[in-house]
């Protein structure tokens, strides 16, 4: 596959890069994760399940995060 990306308007590699991200979520088992992420992930998820960490909705998140530069 030869694309001539020095060519491509930035609106147009800007599109590409969406379409590729987009496709990648098709196929989620065959993107590698390193070993590092995956502890990390099951480490969260465990304190998740024991109630040791918490999930707030994007407007709470954000108020807090708003309540700390006060």
């Amino acid at each position: 596959m030869n694309i001539p990306i020095d060519q491509m308007t930035v609106n147009e590699k800007l599109e590409a890069i969406s379409l590729i991200w987009d496709s990648l979520g098709d196929t989620p088992d065959q993107i590698p994760a390193p070993d590092w992420q995956r502890s990390e992930l099951e480490r969260r998820s465990n304190r998740l399940d024991s109630s040791e960490s918490t999930v707030s909705d994007w407007d709470d998140a954000e108020k807090r995060f708003d309540q700390l530069g006060k």
